[in-house]
């Protein structure tokens, strides 16, 4: 039986969970306290419904009171917080997902100074391991554009998009390009 707070924040809090469908380290998951969860409701104490708790990834008995707003915005915004993800309350990437202001720099600069690729390319590996190895797809793109050519920022898009929408990867993997495409975008001459 569903009380009426559980009632109103059903929607907004399934459309979070379809948000983070992609992110294999987020789960949003629901516990029905009046049927097969009553063992897990004693053992955090429930005692009024709704009640959301977060748990971390490495810290499945530490537990943290969500008291944040009801919406869906609200509910996105604070597992972004809490998960360093970077979704949208629509289940996409924030276009800032995977990546760098510095590194969009030197991305822009790898592209205008093509005789010097090898030094941004060495200077952007440095970058990346100050800023513990978050932002590889730089590195990665830009060997690549050095291997194939300048060709290389126009087809690898379309490439990706057609793998992202083949319905054959991995959350983890479309994650992974859909970062990359992002990433791409840095290398736009035109941006």
């Amino acid at each position: 039986m569903q009380h009426g707070h559980c009632k109103r924040l059903a929607k907004p809090y399934g459309e979070a969970a379809d948000a983070f469908v992609n992110e294999p380290n987020v789960v949003l998951a629901e516990v029905e306290c009046d049927s097969d969860g009553k063992d897990l409701c004693e053992k955090y104490a429930i005692r009024g419904y709704p009640t959301l708790f977060f748990f971390g990834r490495n810290k499945k008995d530490d537990k943290e009171d969500y008291a944040g707003g009801r919406e869906l915005e609200d509910i996105v915004k604070y597992m972004n917080e809490k998960a360093g993800t970077f979704r949208l309350p629509d289940g996409s990437l924030d276009p800032a997902a995977g990546r760098n202001d510095e590194l969009d720099k030197l991305a822009q600069r790898f592209m205008e100074e093509t005789e010097e690729r090898d030094n941004i390319l060495e200077e952007t590996e440095k970058k990346n391991e100050e800023l513990e190895n978050e932002f590889v797809w730089y590195a990665k793109v830009m060997r690549m554009i050095i291997k194939k050519g300048d060709d290389y920022i126009e087809t690898e898009p379309k490439r990706l998009e057609k793998m992202i929408n083949s319905g054959n990867l991995s959350k983890k993997k479309i994650g992974d390009f859909s970062k990359k495409l992002l990433v791409l975008e840095a290398f736009n001459p035109e941006e």
